[in-house]
């Protein structure tokens, strides 16, 4: 049945009157009103269904979340374990190399020892053969000379030396005109291809080496009225700043070896 809008405002006019004053008509209209809103215990019914539903949603997630969680802990575990066991195999290799280490170590040591006696027998010996050969050079100047001249013999040649060309003189300085008045010295000589070359065959030399043989070759130079064309030292072994304190004075060197002593 359509109404006016007369009656709908009438309605709207009297209805709140209407619904303080009658239980019939509250209650006709609580009636009427229940199929299209719920009552308060339709609606506790339904939160709780909500509420339920909300629940099981909830610990379902939980659930999946904590198997989820469960498996990325096992997965950690298992990680750290592999790696725990991958490090300790690492530390037993350096552990191995550590121990090779030292036996090297140990090994350099025992080959340092050796080695300082080794040297240390070298240099007692060199020691030894050095006083010999003083000796020799005081008693047997003579005997010294062919032996080094012997010993040097190749290399001699390649300076285009004729070691069996050498002659020995003996200087006399009777007036002491360089050294004293009756001194001797003995000197070797070459005469090659119109040149004097006086020579100084040593077994070792020093700085008063030079000295006394530049002193012989004065002497020489007084006696024989004659300037030597060449003076050349031969030593078996000799100081390097020896050969250049030599050269230094004009005197060309041919050596052996370089001592360090």
């Amino acid at each position: 049945m359509m109404m006016s809008k007369f009656d709908l405002e009438f309605i709207k006019k009297e209805l709140p009157g209407l619904i303080r004053t009658s239980d019939e008509i509250k209650g006709a209209i609580i009636t009427a009103l229940s199929s299209v809103i719920p009552t308060r215990q339709q609606m506790d019914d339904r939160f709780f269904d909500l509420k339920k539903d909300m629940d099981e949603r909830f610990f379902d997630l939980k659930k999946n979340m904590d198997e989820r969680f469960e498996k990325i802990d096992q997965r950690f575990f298992d990680l750290q374990k592999n790696m725990n066991e991958r490090f300790e195999k690492i530390d037993q290799r350096f552990e191995k190399v550590d121990q090779r280490f030292e036996k090297v170590d140990q090994r350099f040591l025992e080959l340092k020892d050796e080695l300082n006696k080794r040297f240390e027998q070298q240099d007692l010996l060199l020691k030894m053969i050095k006083l010999d050969i003083t000796r020799m050079e005081s008693k047997e100047g003579h005997a010294v000379e062919t032996l080094i001249r012997e010993i040097l013999k190749t290399t001699l040649k390649l300076e285009n030396i004729d070691p069996d060309k050498i002659d020995s003189i003996t200087l006399l300085d009777k007036d002491g005109i360089v050294f004293y008045p009756g001194y001797n010295s003995d000197i070797d000589i070459l005469i090659q291809n119109g040149d004097t070359i006086l020579i100084e065959l040593k077994a070792s030399t020093g700085s008063q080496d030079i000295a006394h043989f530049l002193q012989n070759a004065k002497l020489y130079e007084l006696l024989y009225q004659k300037i030597p064309t060449q003076l050349i030292l031969a030593s078996i072994r000799i100081k390097s700043e020896t050969i250049r304190l030599a050269e230094s004075k004009g005197i060309k060197v041919i050596w052996g070896e370089i001592s360090a002593y």
